[in-house]
């Protein structure tokens, strides 16, 4: 189990201290149930194929990740489903636990971290700490994200990519949105 302690930030929302930790491993038995009423994807977290790495406030889980070796390459991480508590989501939760998880993974020996998103909120939390663009689709439609990233495919392609596969239309129009704010001409920056 690892902890590490992460330093509040400059914003008055952040006058706590908040921990990151790896609560289980891919393949071992230790598992961690979130409420489903506030996480997202909640029954995700807990199984033995994927490891958990939560971010705490307090004692209390406010953000959560479960993850596991991909398949075909042993030493890339996949993470498989982010999530930040209901009532605590847009103070950049996903960035801070994103960012200490990049860190853990590199001491853990994985050369490579892969996200398939669906949620364009996400996209942008993501790009804020080193992921980027593969120029790839999930099987879902998501944007598939790498970190660290050596691309030159924007986040703005990720978005335009979001937009026309996704099936939810809140996500469908914050993406469009983005897209037109960062590149309003078309000129594919």
């Amino acid at each position: 189990m690892a902890r590490v302690q992460l330093p509040a930030g400059a914003s008055h929302r952040w006058s706590s201290m908040y921990t990151f930790e790896i609560v289980s491993q891919p393949g071992t038995t230790d598992t961690i149930e979130l409420d489903h009423r506030i996480f997202p994807f909640a029954g995700k977290f807990g199984q033995r194929q994927t490891g958990t790495a939560v971010l705490k406030e307090d004692d209390s889980v406010v953000a959560a990740l479960s993850f596991s070796p991909d398949r075909n390459q042993p030493h890339w991480c996949r993470i498989r489903y982010l999530a930040v508590a209901r009532d605590r989501q847009g103070e950049e939760l996903a960035s801070r636990l994103a960012e200490q998880f990049v860190e853990w993974c590199a001491t853990a020996g994985f050369e490579q971290l892969l996200i398939t998103v669906l949620n364009p909120y996400l996209v942008v939390s993501l790009a804020r700490v080193g992921f980027g663009f593969t120029g790839e689709n999930g099987p879902t439609g998501g944007v598939i994200l790498a970190h660290p990233f050596s691309g030159d495919l924007l986040i703005v392609e990720a978005m335009r990519s979001l937009a026309e596969h996704t099936s939810d239309e809140r996500h469908r129009r914050y993406a469009q949105r983005y897209v037109e704010k960062l590149d309003p001409a078309g000129d594919d920056l």
